[in-house]
């Protein structure tokens, strides 16, 4: 991770955290491309974090809900977290990782928050493991 990208991942976790509804840490659990196989096998939705260019760049998990979480140029987008429901399993997953895990460290951070599962590879891991993609749709 580039020192720029931790530097917006700071950023994003002070801004996240001065939200009122945030309390202490709670956990969230890595899986690979095999797991998510399996997450998505039991309905468990799928959030991918990435940016417009990315999705139309390797293409997306069919089904997956397409929600950006930080722009081109690192910054959060403060609407991210009302897309996830605090009693609901998402699975996060972004390019290789980085991301989706400074979001399930961001989501379980906030009260309420569980069933957060990070993508460590992220999608290129899915793809290299030889899952399908489908178009962006929309974009």
């Amino acid at each position: 991770m580039t020192t720029f990208v931790r530097f917006m991942a700071v950023i994003a976790i002070v801004a996240f955290a001065s939200h009122p509804a945030v309390a202490g840490s709670g956990e969230y659990t890595n899986i690979d491309s095999a797991e998510v196989r399996a997450m998505i096998d039991k309905s468990v939705k799928v959030i991918d974090v990435r940016r417009v260019d990315e999705w139309q760049d390797t293409g997306v998990i069919e089904g997956a809900a397409l929600i950006t979480a930080f722009d081109a140029r690192g910054r959060f987008n403060p609407d991210f977290p009302a897309a996830v429901k605090p009693d609901e399993d998402v699975v996060v997953i972004c390019r290789t990782g980085g991301r989706s895990r400074v979001i399930s460290e961001l989501l379980t951070g906030r009260s309420g928050y569980a069933g957060i599962y990070n993508v460590t590879g992220g999608i290129m891991s899915w793809i290299a493991d030889g899952n399908p993609v489908a178009p962006c749709p929309n974009c």
